[in-house]
Parts: structure tokens; C-alpha cells; sequence
């Protein structure tokens, strides 16, 4: 202990945890027994601190956590967390901290692991963390930031057919569908071609016919939230005609503001030509 006061204060915490230094508590997990501090887990974790109060928590003198998405060494680094308010996160078991906070009341730890994930993002993770987001979208901000990463970088713009998105759980692409930003660089075109090709493989997956019937039963909650109107005049012709997504008198609506904006857009006033001066030919 007399070395423990030359230590910063974190890594003091630190090694009074790793040396199991007059510890009180004890943990039974996966087989095996796991020693922390009640004065550290009191005020650090209220959901711990409702364990280790609560006597049909224990049995044979131990804290008995029976969590088979947990393992003692991913608890350990849960414990380091609530010492140190840092711990080392891994691909492995981020979704496990993620889980741990979320238990047991740890929102600073959804936010440390939402950081690790933030700067991971790429084509091939996003869908995944969102879906991760998705489960705690009341608890940290990680949907949100999947979402804003989504829109911002025109991911649908390049991968509406991978086989990430084409994965995407329902609930997430209702949230994309609700939530994302549409602008010039990710307009509603891009991502109604990009829930349609993902409707298909909903389709395939749920041993559907891709039809126009089955895809309004797959799209139903999420058409809600697509602004037809904002959709290419070609497209509305197309594929929501084809698929029958809007009543005929919605679609002759759509198609004929579509058709207006397409033609303010395409219409340039011709430039004046330059004015020439009397005075140029003297």
C-alpha cells in the first residue's frame, strides 16, 4: 500500500484493483471469482451498488453474475472502467461494454465505446455499429452519430447494393428513413433507390416474391417517411409506379411538383450579351 501514494491517482485505483488490495466484495462469474471494492462500486455503478446491497444477489458469500453474454475477463475490464474511467477496448468486446454499461447504469462507458467505434467507422462497419446504436439508442449518442455518418459521407450514394446495408435490420433503415439529412450530396433519389434495394433482399430473405404487394408489406412503415415529392419525375414513373406505392391521384401529384422542380432547375436564362459602348468605336 505504501507505493500506491508515489502513484497518480488513476493508476493508484488501478493497482489497488489489479492487486486485489483489501478488497470486500467477490464477484462469481464464468467459474470464476473476480475481488473489487464496495466504497469504489457504491458511487461508481448504481447497478452494481443494487447487487451488492441486496442479499439474494449472493450465495455462498459471493455476488452471482449469470450472464452468458459475459465473460470474467470482459467483467474485469468493466471493473477497470468504473476504477480508471478508461479501459482497453477491442473489436472483441466492445459489444459486450456496451452491454455491461447498459445494465448497469454506466452511460459514460456507452460514450467511451461510441468514441472507439466513431473513429472505426468505414463502408464495412457502419451498418454494424448503428446496429449496435439501434439497441441503445435511448443510452449514448452512437445511432446518431452512424446516422450523421451515413448521410454526410453519401454512403448510400456508393454502397446501396453491398451487402452491408442490404443486411440492415428494419428498424435501422426506418431510423435512416426518419432521421438522416437529406442535401446535394444525398438527396432523397439516393436513398429511396437504396431502401427499394434493400426491400428486395428483405423480400428474398423473408421467402417473398418481389412484387409490388409484398414490397408495400415490407415498406409499410417505412414509406411513411420518403418524400415522393422530392423524388426524380423518372423514378416516379418507374419504380414507385411499378411497385404501386402511391394511390394514382398521389402519384399524379408527386410526378407533376417533381416535373416543375426538374424544370426550374434545367431552366437557365440565357446570359445578356456584353453591352457595347459608342465610345469603343471612336
Amino acid at each position: 500500500m505504501e507505493t500506491l501514494n508515489t502513484l497518480p491517482l488513476t493508476e493508484a485505483l488501478h493497482q489497488l484493483l489489479d492487486q486485489k488490495l483489501d478488497c470486500d466484495v467477490t464477484f462469481y462469474i464464468g467459474g470464476e471469482d473476480i475481488q473489487a471494492h464496495k466504497f469504489m462500486l457504491n458511487f461508481r455503478c448504481p447497478g452494481l451498488y443494487t447487487m451488492i446491497h441486496n442479499k439474494l444477489a449472493f450465495k455462498n458469500g459471493k455476488v452471482i453474475i449469470d450472464d452468458p453474454e459475459v465473460l470474467p475477463a470482459e467483467f474485469r475490464t468493466f471493473l477497470e472502467y468504473l476504477y480508471t474511467d478508461t479501459c482497453r477496448i477491442t473489436d472483441a468486446n466492445v459489444k459486450t461494454l456496451l452491454h455491461l454499461g447498459d445494465m448497469y447504469d454506466v452511460p459514460n462507458l456507452l460514450e467511451y465505446c461510441t468514441e472507439y467505434l466513431e473513429r472505426r467507422f468505414s463502408a464495412a462497419s457502419i451498418i454494424n455499429s448503428a446496429q449496435l446504436g439501434i439497441l441503445y439508442s435511448e443510452r449514448c449518442s452512437l445511432l446518431a452519430k452512424c446516422l450523421q455518418y451515413i448521410s454526410h459521407t453519401s454512403y448510400l450514394n456508393r454502397y446501396s447494393a453491398s451487402f452491408h446495408w442490404k443486411l440492415a435490420s428494419p428498424e435501422l433503415v426506418l431510423k435512416v428513413a426518419q432521421e438522416c439529412k437529406r442535401w446535394n450530396g444525398f438527396t432523397e433519389d439516393v436513398l429511396f433507390k437504396a431502401i427499394i434495394e434493400w426491400a428486395k433482399q428483405e423480400c428474398v430473405r423473408k421467402k417473398f416474391d418481389i412484387n409490388a404487394k409484398n414490397m408495400n408489406t415490407v415498406l409499410s412503415q417505412i414509406i411513411l417517411h420518403i418524400k415522393f415529392q422530392d423524388l426524380k419525375p423518372l423514378t416516379l414513373a418507374t419504380t414507385v409506379t411499378d411497385y404501386k406505392l402511391l394511390t394514382n391521384e398521389k402519384m399524379l401529384e408527386c410526378l407533376r411538383k417533381a416535373v416543375i422542380e426538374e424544370g426550374k432547375e434545367s431552366f437557365v436564362l440565357p446570359k445578356r450579351p456584353a453591352q457595347i459602348e459608342i465610345d469603343d468605336f471612336e
